[in-house]
């Protein structure tokens, strides 16, 4: 699923420079938004990752205040 979403970003990225080069505002906004997208998704499940983990890893366990 990582590959997945960093490959999503890497194509809303691309979008966003093909909108750069071609001075286009839509292709810009939508590839901003694809990576904002893909980046936050990918945040969503390191957080899921982290809280499946920490009961099981003591360095995660280590990192709770």
């Amino acid at each position: 699923m990582i590959y997945i979403l960093t490959a999503l970003s890497s194509i809303g990225a691309i979008i966003c420079v093909y909108g750069l080069i071609a001075l286009s505002v839509w292709a810009v906004v939508t590839g901003i938004v694809i990576v904002i997208i893909g980046k936050t998704w990918f945040l969503n499940k390191m957080v899921w990752l982290y809280e499946d983990m920490k009961e099981n890893n003591p360095e995660y366990r280590g990192w709770l205040y």
